[in-house]
């Protein structure tokens, strides 16, 4: 049955509109599948008034004055196939209209109404093929519905967005509806067919990684017309072709407002992958204090044609990969600046007021990587070292033959061909055996106060690195009848420490000379059932030089670990048997709590050195010092 309200100028649908009386529903409207209420006034339609229309499957309300859609409008069209709305002045589409009991629904359209933001209606029934939105205001992607998915087929939905008010990409349009922080919003856009042709879009850095994915796969070739996006702005890219123009990659960059300095250029170019700055010609007396955040690879700053005299250090110089001072007032580099410019490729320091170099500039840059040229560098005994920086360029390297002003002789002499002897450098060598001696006294003096205050980290040291074991000043290295080097006292219900002693503790102590006899309890005592394992525990404590004990989380809720520790604390009867250990950092706050506070009080306490996000690894190195 097909029904065309031909009505003159329809304001409101009713409830009674289509049957007045329920008894006389069902001959009339029960079967119907066709209704067209197109280019009418109607501005409301009463909740229920569409119940009675269970077989509808196409209803045409465009050309009208609705400015919402409610979900209790469309409850009972389960077999809805195409819904027309377009020319109403629809502002808001609530969450429940478009939902998967509308499993028919083929097509809707929704042109030429006044909807503002994106939401994801037309993925949710899985039925629908068009969703046409063309001619509205949307100006973003949003999802109040909160639709998510976890893509493994493309979406049939062709979504159509032309002729909104789309101006920028921002890549949490797609990424905002992925179950998968880590999908591929690229190829999501792509999968789920959105056509945003014919919309202002400025091309700027923000959408440089979509057009670079789609650009450099074959997800260009995957709907042709659908990419045919042409840029709006900025003039240069004007009418370009976003998607199949490659040439329009590297003008997709941004400009950086925030903390730009003033008179300054700052840009984001995502292609080269650097934050670009551009401040020549801009009266600056000394290096920017702030600037744009970086969140790209490197800076290339220009600070050309200033009046900078000093190249000093900023939080920033780190990031800088290209550095251009051409044209200032420099009088001076500083060597801690320079030490800091890990990233440097390129300096240029042209026609500056420069008389000499930083050393550390040679272990910074090759000599052809920057240019000194038109600075008047003194010829004297702290620049020599620059012949040989010069000597190792290429030949064919520009401003190879750079010169120095002597003073004495008012000449220019080419930095290659400079000696010592030329300069009539001379060095004192009892000032340098003098400077040498005091060196080594004051290291001598620092070591024993060190030894002094520190002993037991001393020995540590010194058996680290120089593998000597001075003679102990404890009572009990010097009883004879203790036979054991080490008892070690540990949680073994965990698995990170257990790994750490069976693995890496015994190895440095038990395999590596000087050897050590070392008792563990849950190693040892495997195969001596029968014994009493506390009577067991005492002796070998007893037996044994140092008790090591590992605190950990769990050592204080193991009760064996407890009764160790006990007895631990009775046989200590001189300072230095019982060794602590922080195998985790946590174990820090515990140690500073009662009892363990008390415990631990005057005794050592080494620290292996972990941080807790290296507690998932077993067996790792550690930087444990053994002694």
């Amino acid at each position: 049955m097909q029904i065309e309200c031909l009505w003159e100028f329809i304001m409101e649908i009713t409830t009674d509109l289509f049957c007045k009386d329920p008894s006389s529903c069902l001959p009339n409207f029960y079967f119907l599948e066709e209704l067209d209420l197109s280019n009418n006034q109607i501005q409301n339609i009463e909740d229920n008034a569409f119940d009675t229309l269970v077989h509808l499957k196409f209803l045409d309300i465009s050309g009208n004055d609705l400015t919402m859609l409610k979900s209790i409008w469309f409850s009972k069209f389960i077999l809805l196939e195409v819904l027309n709305a377009s020319r109403n002045h629809i502002i808001h589409i609530e969450n429940g209209v478009f939902t998967k009991h509308l499993s028919h629904l083929l097509q809707v359209n929704l042109a030429w109404n006044e909807l503002n933001s994106f939401e994801p209606w037309a993925y949710i029934p899985d039925s629908v093929k068009t969703f046409d939105l063309r001619h509205n205001r949307i100006t973003s992607f949003t999802n109040n519905l909160k639709w998510t998915y976890d893509l493994k087929e493309s979406y049939d939905t062709y979504v159509d967005l032309r002729y909104n008010l789309l101006t920028e990409w921002d890549d949490f349009y797609v990424q905002q509806y992925s179950r998968s922080p880590d999908s591929d919003y690229a190829a999501d856009f792509v999968t789920m067919l959105i056509d945003i042709r014919e919309n202002n879009i400025s091309c700027d850095c923000k959408i440089h990684y979509l057009v670079t994915r789609i650009q450099r796969s074959y997800y260009r070739y995957s709907n042709m017309e659908m990419f045919k996006v042409k840029c709006h702005s900025p003039p240069k890219l004007n009418n370009r072709d976003l998607f199949y123009d490659n040439g329009v990659v590297d003008d997709l960059i941004c400009d950086l407002k925030n903390d730009c300095p003033i008179g300054c250029v700052c840009e984001g170019r995502p292609e080269a992958n650097v934050t670009f700055i551009n401040c020549s010609n801009s009266n600056l007396q000394k290096l920017p204090d702030k600037i744009p955040k970086n969140n790209y690879k490197t800076i290339q700053m220009y600070l050309d044609n200033n009046d900078i005299s000093i190249l000093d250090d900023r939080y920033y110089i780190g990031e800088i990969s290209i550095l251009s001072l051409a044209g200032n007032s420099l009088t001076s580099i500083k060597g801690d600046a320079i030490s800091r410019m890990d990233a440097l490729e390129k300096l240029n320091v042209n026609n500056n007021k420069l008389k000499s170099l930083p050393k550390s500039i040679q272990f910074q840059l090759p000599y052809e990587k920057i240019n000194i040229t038109r600075n008047p560098i003194s010829c004297d005994c702290s620049m020599t070292w620059m012949r040989d920086w010069i000597t190792l360029s290429p030949w064919d390297t520009t401003h190879r033959d750079i010169k120095c002003h002597h003073d004495d002789s008012k000449s220019d002499y080419k930095i290659t061909d400079i000696t010592e002897d030329m300069l009539s450098c001379s060095y004192d060598m009892a000032i340098a055996l003098a400077v040498s001696l005091g060196i080594f006294l004051i290291v001598c003096i620092i070591a024993a106060v060190w030894a002094k205050r520190c002993p037991y980290e001393t020995k540590v040291l010194l058996y680290r690195f120089l593998r000597i074991h001075p003679r102990d000043k404890y009572i009990v290295d010097r009883e004879e009848d203790i036979e054991g080097d080490l008892y070690v006292s540990f949680d073994e219900t965990d698995i990170h420490i257990r790994q750490w002693v069976l693995r890496e503790l015994t190895k440095k102590l038990e395999k590596e000379k000087p050897r050590y006899n070392v008792f563990i309890p849950y190693r040892d005592l495997m195969g001596r059932a029968g014994e009493d394992k506390s009577e067991v525990i005492i002796e070998q404590m007893e037996k044994s030089k140092r008790v090591m004990i590992i605190l950990s989380e769990g050592y204080e809720k193991n009760e064996w670990c407890t009764y160790e520790c006990s007895r631990a604390e009775l046989i200590d009867f001189n300072a230095g048997r019982v060794i602590f250990i922080e195998f985790y950092p946590e174990v820090a706050q515990m140690i500073n709590q009662e009892p363990w506070n008390s415990r631990v009080q005057g005794r050592k306490i080494l620290k292996r050195g972990e941080t807790k996000s290296q507690k998932r690894g077993s067996g790792t190195s550690s930087n444990m010092n053994y002694q």
